[in-house]
């Protein structure tokens, strides 16, 4: 069996099969957190979409609303920590009293990730899975870490399986995320992976998933990797992650045998979404 190497196969605050290579920055704005009630803020909605006015004008402190970004504490009533760092519990009597503080830290929370079928293309073929489900931890405001293992996955009628897995899984390897927004408004995740192929090659220590197929190997590389993301700007549950056909591809396939792919890349991409569930109400931020 040859091997598959493959530079692109992610999870996000959802995630899918490969992933998009998009020339998004990083942004100082965009923010995963939450909206929370608090005097003298910012919005006006409990979403922290709309910014407080006063006679038309923007009054950042005549809002009802503030967002937090993840992990970050900020003062509450009913906290459950004592000092402003989050770092010491609020105690009443020598004995731990939830809600009794006046400072709160925004939750890290981590996420269930499930898609339906996602596939990697290129004029070479086509590498199909039939489902995903993996893991997605929000790690501060702008990061994240993500695995996920695909399911039913093949390319040219034979199954695609990571070592030690059942046939015709794959997993990735564990990812990192970094939150950007391409444009105002919008929020994408860009993906970076952190396996070894070794073979000491140009992708060592950043491989996304490697796996086999029967026929023939595939390495597919790209920089940083994205999927767009919706909702924006609404506390709720459920993030989607978008991999649009034609919409900031930026993959390359290379095929033949590991260690010497020897042919020219050409350019692949992903198609598919897949949906991240929180345990409790989060948002990504993008005003």
């Amino acid at each position: 069996m040859r091997r598959i190497k493959m530079i692109g196969l992610c999870v996000v605050a959802a995630c899918a099969l490969a992933a998009i290579g998009g020339a998004s920055t990083a942004s100082a704005t965009a923010k995963f957190g939450v909206c929370v009630a608090a005097k003298k803020a910012v919005y006006a909605d409990s979403n922290c979409k709309e910014p407080a006015m006063k006679k038309g004008v923007p009054a950042p402190t005549k809002g009802k609303f503030e967002f937090e970004g993840a992990g970050e504490c900020y003062p509450t009533k009913h906290g459950n920590y004592a000092d402003n760092v989050c770092s010491k519990l609020a105690e009443k009597k020598g004995a731990p009293a939830p809600g009794k503080g006046k400072f709160e830290k925004a939750p890290l929370p981590t996420a269930e990730v499930t898609g339906a079928e996602a596939k990697l293309k290129s004029a070479a073929g086509t590498i199909k899975c039939a489902s995903s489900k993996g893991t997605q931890t929000i790690t501060s405001p702008t990061s994240l870490d993500s695995i996920t293992t695909f399911k039913t996955c093949e390319g040219a009628g034979n199954k695609c399986t990571s070592a030690g897995k059942a046939e015709g899984e794959i997993t990735t390897y564990e990812l990192d995320g970094v939150l950007v927004e391409p444009k105002p408004g919008t929020a994408s995740i860009n993906i970076t992976g952190d396996g070894s192929d070794g073979f000491g090659s140009a992708e060592e220590g950043k491989l996304l998933a490697e796996f086999s197929c029967v026929v023939v190997g595939v390495r597919v590389s790209a920089g940083p990797l994205g999927g767009a993301l919706s909702p924006v700007n609404v506390m709720g549950t459920t993030e989607t992650t978008t991999f649009e056909e034609l919409v900031e591809q930026g993959l390359k396939a290379e095929f033949g045998a590991p260690p010497a792919f020897g042919g020219a890349p050409i350019s692949s991409e992903q198609i598919g979404s897949v949906t991240a569930t929180n345990p409790v109400p989060f948002e990504v931020h993008a005003p």
